[in-house]
């Protein structure tokens, strides 16, 4: 099928609905969607990530978030409670389990089955919301003061969403490239655009029938390794532009830390300013737009002063780059699923680092306005062919551009991904292009990013290739020294 960038009208979303809610029996606790508006409309504003993320920017304050989910939904709470308690969190996440994110809800109900029979250690490791259900969702909400967040990563998020929002939830993290490329092999892009875009349409009846405003983050960090930042920002442009389609207007663009304090700076401010552009160009009006900053989401060290040391390292770049929120890590990422009081750590950690930096800002040098010069013409061929191929339309043109490597994500398992781009550290740690494949880089840009390979590739007298890239990918680990 091919699908288009059209905003769905009610009638379509409410008929596809019907199905959706059939997926699982907890979909008939939501058969009355204007209740679910009417419980909204209920909540305190200090509970809606609009309200917050919107204020936050107009202060000037960057806001953290942890990651954290996990089967039980009591226990879940408790862990909640200690992340915003004892770890100053702003927004509370919800993780999402494996299963629940690939609409395998079957499994899922094995798995909590199993888990309640032996008692012994869960193998979800998130919460399946969807077998839950509404009304234990809601004491989550109950139970917790500030926003609630679905961190989902899911390439079937339909009725999920529809749980999570009945339930309480105001935002909802993911999206139709971001939530298949990083993640599946065989799944559909079109399909997956799709049912995010059902999301979106969703999340827009909320404020139609409520005057509810909910909002929508796309996952910046896609693959997490090697990732050149261009392709990050076309994506998670694209994203937005998609969302808006259906009726969004709050909405944060994602960026996962490169290693680069300048390129990560640059690359922020870039993509703010050209999303902006974009919806402008496109006519969507009064988007009020917030961004991301992911702490390094690549590989990491086991040692946890390390790990530490790399969680405020990247505490300091989101600071530094204005981001309105920053996604922390914890010093136990290299070793499993981290306790609550260590995921608190990280957040009391990064949430100091914030609070030392105190609005300081780095001032334009020559070299950052070089940088961001270069990323700006690369980030906009992009966008400009996505457009291009899909005569103007985003949807279309994102299927089509996947198809050709206009845009190519490095190390994605997607067969829609064509995996010809391949990118290199150079000599500062920042992500540069060597081969682009496919991908429209023009000629002024290749030639920076060649130079830049080149100047780390003759003082290490090392060559590109497999060596190279194995010290890349492991840059902050320790392994590679």
């Amino acid at each position: 099928m091919e699908i288009k960038n059209h905003k769905w009208s009610e009638k379509q979303l409410l008929k596809e609905r019907k199905e959706v809610l059939k997926q699982w029996p907890t979909g008939e606790q939501i058969l009355d969607l204007d209740e679910a508006v009417e419980y909204h409309k209920s909540m305190p504003e200090e509970q809606n990530a609009a309200f917050l993320l919107n204020r936050a920017k107009k202060n000037g304050k960057t806001l953290i978030q942890p990651r954290g989910g996990v089967n039980n939904v009591n226990d879940h709470i408790q862990l909640l409670n200690i992340l915003e308690k004892q770890g100053g969190a702003d927004l509370l996440p919800t993780t999402i389990d494996s299963y629940t994110r690939n609409a395998r809800f079957e499994e899922a109900q094995q798995a909590i089955e199993k888990d309640v029979t032996n008692g012994e250690g869960s193998i979800l490791n998130g919460l399946p919301a969807v077998n839950v259900g509404v009304k234990e969702i809601r004491k989550i909400r109950e139970q917790t003061n500030a926003p609630l967040v679905g961190r989902t990563c899911a390439p079937y998020p339909r009725l999920l969403a529809e749980i999570l929002l009945a339930g309480g939830y105001t935002s909802m993290e993911g999206g139709g490239i971001t939530c298949l490329i990083p993640y599946t092999k065989t799944d559909s892009l079109e399909m997956s655009i799709k049912r995010w875009q059902y999301v979106s349409r969703l999340m827009r009846y909320y404020y139609d029938h409520g005057g509810i405003v909910l909002h929508r983050e796309s996952y910046g960090p896609c693959t997490g390794v090697l990732i050149p930042p261009c392709i990050t920002l076309a994506i998670s442009i694209l994203e937005c532009i998609i969302d808006c389609e259906q009726g969004i207007t709050n909405y944060s663009l994602g960026y996962g830390m490169g290693g680069n304090i300048t390129q990560d700076i640059v690359a922020m401010k870039v993509l703010e300013e050209v999303c902006q552009e974009y919806l402008d160009m496109l006519g969507y009006k009064d988007i009020k737009l917030t961004t991301y900053f992911h702490q390094y989401m690549g590989a990491f060290p086991k040692d946890e002063e390390k790990a530490l040391a790399l969680i405020t390292f990247g505490a300091t770049v989101g600071a530094l780059s204005r981001a309105t929120v920053i996604i922390t890590k914890t010093t136990h990422e290299a070793h499993g699923i981290p306790t609550a009081q260590n995921n608190a750590q990280s957040c009391r950690a990064t949430k100091n680092i914030i609070n030392m930096l105190n609005g300081e800002k780095i001032e334009g040098t020559d070299k950052m306005k070089q940088e961001e010069m270069m990323l700006r013409k690369a980030t906009k061929a992009i966008l400009d062919s996505t457009l291009e191929i899909g005569n103007g339309d985003a949807a279309i043109g994102t299927v089509r551009a996947f198809k050709a490597g206009i845009i190519d994500v490095p190390f994605s398992p997607s067969n829609y991904n064509k995996n010809l781009l391949l990118s290199h550290k150079d000599l500062r740690g920042a992500i540069r292009i060597a081969d682009p494949g496919n991908v429209p880089i023009p000629k002024e840009v290749m030639g920076y990013e060649t130079k830049k390979i080149k100047e780390r590739t003759e003082k290490q007298k090392i060559e590109p290739g497999y060596k190279m890239l194995l010290e890349d990918i492991l840059t902050f680990t320790g392994r590679n020294n």
